[in-house]
């Protein structure tokens, strides 16, 4: 009876051990599968974060290009202004046609600047997940866009009766007309340029669409 007890003891005790062995490879599987589960999740939240990010700024950047492509049309119309801010009819026909022709550019400039702003908080975003690439290509393309407003500025001078005929000369012989206007009969340097500093942002945004 004594031997009988000790060896059923020893049996159970083995099992008891066997046992918790078993829950803490379980436990141990399970953790395993826990931080499988996160890795994946993580993975799958950067994946959704890369690609929200990406569809809303290509989506932006094309619009941007639409938006500079529209002030650069060569055929174009506007209304002449006939009163000022007060009210007061313009007594020079002159000042009235500046008027228009200031506010057709302003319309299309502002356009550009209210683009510019939605993409500057996602494009610091972009900058902090991404790095520091989008950043420098969308520089490049600031800087054609730049060259483009400033003759818009020059042919506006061009214009202005309230300015000397001295002035207005000078800045006429400034104007870059093939940076200021489209050309489809003739080869277009600036929207060739354009386009060239363009692709590689879309291919950086499309990049972050794939999975």
């Amino acid at each position: 009876m004594l031997s009988g007890g000790i060896q059923l003891t020893g049996i159970s005790d083995a099992i008891s051990a066997l046992a918790n062995l078993l829950m803490a490879g379980a436990a141990i599987a399970g953790a395993f599968a826990a931080w499988v589960g996160l890795g994946s999740w993580k993975r799958e939240k950067r994946w959704q974060r890369d690609v929200e990010l990406g569809e809303d700024l290509l989506v932006l950047m094309f619009q941007r290009r639409d938006a500079v492509a529209n002030i650069r049309v060569s055929v174009y119309s506007y209304d002449p202004i006939t009163t000022d801010e007060e009210g007061r009819e313009f007594t020079n026909r002159s000042e009235g046609e500046f008027q228009g022709l200031l506010k057709y550019y302003q319309e299309k400039v502002d356009r550009l600047e209210v683009l510019r702003s939605e993409i500057y908080g996602k494009r610091l975003r972009a900058s902090v997940v991404w790095g520091e690439k989008i950043n420098e290509l969308l520089h490049k393309l600031f800087e054609q866009e730049q060259q483009l407003i400033v003759n818009i500025q020059r042919y506006l001078r061009t214009s202005n009766p309230r300015l000397p005929d001295p002035q207005r000369d000078a800045a006429a012989h400034r104007v870059d007309y093939d940076i200021l206007f489209d050309d489809e009969e003739e080869l277009d340097e600036f929207k060739q340029e354009y386009d060239r500093r363009f692709e590689p942002i879309e291919n950086l945004l499309r990049s972050k669409l794939k999975a």
